[in-house]
């Protein structure tokens, strides 16, 4: 019962890795989205992108406050540090982004494109800090996840082998009890 309890637990904090790795690699892909919508926006001056866009935006804002959420409930403070400093730099970004949608929707492709020309290399610093720092997150999380599942696959190999093991020694003991009841009987 110790052991399935043990096996249990660790299972739970197995799936609770799983899920932050998971939801880590979703907002990497989200962030990708929005960027990449963003980037076709401004190059383009399609406002049909925007909606792309704001949906990414969404997504991403999602999966980062679950992410953060998963970090506190583990009380895990350096991941959610960098968590909330992925935000900050996200923040920073999409103010930009809101600022040349806006411009796109209005029809100023001219301002839109020396906005893009006057921040670009800023926020591409800033957008390749906050996916290091996701990709850093998320790769320490996976190697978690399997330390975690090599740990409770050892906590079943170890759980099967005792029990086999105590119902072989059960099995002998009532095979030694029979016979030696058998030898009183026979008396």
């Amino acid at each position: 019962v110790w052991n399935a309890r043990d096996h249990q637990s660790r299972l739970k904090s197995l799936e609770q890795t799983s899920v932050a790795a998971t939801t880590l690699e979703h907002a990497r892909a989200e962030w990708f989205a929005e960027t990449s919508s963003l980037t076709g926006l401004i190059l383009t001056g399609d406002a049909s992108l925007t909606d792309k866009y704001r949906d990414a935006q969404a997504n991403l804002h999602k999966d980062l406050e679950q992410a953060q959420a998963q970090a506190l409930a583990e009380g895990n403070t350096e991941n959610l540090a960098t968590l909330e400093e992925i935000s900050r730099r996200t923040g920073e970004i999409e103010v930009l982004g809101d600022l040349a949608v806006s411009l796109v929707l209005a029809g100023n492709l001219d301002a839109v494109r020396q906005l893009q020309a006057s921040v670009q290399s800023d926020a591409m610093a800033n957008a390749e800090q906050a996916v290091e720092s996701a990709e850093r997150i998320s790769q320490q999380m996976q190697e978690t996840y399997t330390a975690e599942r090599a740990e409770a696959s050892d906590a079943a190999r170890k759980a099967l082998w005792t029990l086999i093991g105590l119902g072989g020694l059960v099995t002998l003991m009532a095979v030694g009890g029979a016979t030696a009841l058998s030898f009183r009987v026979i008396r």
